[in-house]
């Protein structure tokens, strides 16, 4: 039986999993070649390069679980300390908002109170005072 996996020196390739006898799989491969098994008759593609580098890179040293547990504690604390800027930016966008709504509307009541006087006015007739400070109405 062929050999399924074949990891030398930078080598990768899996050879067809059937068992017909013409097929080996990695006679007619080039030298130094990285590739993977897609079907038996389907000939044997070449791994993509983001994979290969994943699988040929060397990994750091993995951190002891203290450790890992206080870059965790670290790491929450900034997503945390994120949400509560945000959440503060939103509600002084929000307070900012309905003062200026309520000034708006303070304004338009406002003008609405001197547009109705205006109009008051323009309706009633005149009063003027008397010689003798009665105010009496002209019109």
């Amino acid at each position: 039986m062929p050999l399924c996996k074949i990891l030398l020196a930078k080598l990768f390739a899996i050879n067809p999993m059937g068992d017909s006898p013409k097929e080996s799989g990695l006679t007619d491969l080039p030298e130094n070649v990285t590739t993977f098994f897609i079907g038996e008759n389907v000939p044997t593609k070449e791994i993509p390069a983001h994979i290969r580098e994943r699988l040929e890179a060397k990994k750091g040293p993995k951190l002891n679980y203290a450790e890992r547990q206080k870059k965790r504690d670290l790491r929450m604390q900034e997503i945390n300390e994120e949400r509560r800027r945000k959440l503060h930016e939103h509600h002084e966008k929000v307070s900012r908002l309905v003062a200026q709504k309520k000034l708006k509307k303070q304004l338009q009541d406002e003008r609405l109170a001197k547009d109705r006087m205006n109009t008051v006015s323009l309706d009633l007739p005149a009063i003027s005072p008397n010689h003798d400070g009665n105010t009496r109405a002209s019109g």
